[in-house]
Formats: C-alpha cells, structure tokens, sequence
C-alpha cells in the first residue's frame, strides 16, 4: 500500500526523497491534499479492487496487535467469580485448517494485486531514476 502512495502524489522525486530522510508516508499529503495514512491508502486501493480494504483488515489484524491476534493467543478461564486470560505464542499447528486457508487465500489475493500495482512501476521508476541522475 505504502509503495502505491508513490503513485498519488505530484511530485515522486520530492516523495522519494522524503521517505529517504526517514519521513512517515502517513504524514505526507498525496496530490489532493490528503494524508496518505493506512486507512487512506487501502481506500483508494479499494476503488481499483474492490474487496481490497476487506483483505486488508482482516490481514491486517494478524500483523497488528487487534482482537484477531488476541483471539488467537489467548486462553481464557472463567469461573463464578472470576476471569483469568492468559496470552500466549500460538503454534501454527494449533490453528484450525479452515482458518490456515482462509488466511493463505487472503495473503494470496493480496499480494496478486499489489504485484499488478508494482509491474506498473518497473516501467515509470526506471525512467524516474535514470532521470535523478
């Protein structure tokens, strides 16, 4: 999502520059003056493909500590009067297949549509860099 932010902006060498010197895509405007944070960005790649921001949350919420990371390492014991959770590192061998397929289509599908988005700049960022110079 973050390289897509390249193609919003007006000026990609100022851009380029920019995240070079360490600055946070989230605190640079694209070319419509929006802050191009996370949420942003999946919304306009929801615009290209549809189902885009769908994927991204649920992945999203394996990577970022969510409720997804919490539902999956965690155990938790109730009793009459009290509530014991215990937050764990979960083995992969513990997680049902349904939900291994799931994950693995939705990674599948995400990175199909992102690598469309980056053959297109193998063209644009090779005449960009020969241009720097």
């Amino acid at each position: 999502m973050r390289l897509f932010a390249l193609s919003l902006v007006k000026d990609r060498l100022d851009f380029y520059q920019r995240i070079l010197k360490g600055e946070h895509i989230r605190n640079i405007e694209d070319a419509e003056g929006k802050k191009m944070n996370d949420s942003y960005l999946s919304k306009k790649l929801d615009a290209l493909y549809p189902g885009f921001k769908m994927l991204y949350n649920k992945i999203s919420g394996f990577v970022h500590f969510s409720k997804e990371c919490i539902d999956f390492n965690n155990d938790k014991i109730e009793t009459e009067d009290s509530f014991l959770m215990y937050i764990r590192l979960s083995e992969t061998t513990e997680i049902p297949i349904r939900e291994k397929v799931d994950y693995a289509f939705n990674m599948f599908m995400t990175g199909k549509e992102l690598s469309k988005l980056l053959n297109g700049y193998k063209l644009s960022m090779a005449g960009f860099m020969k241009g720097t110079n």
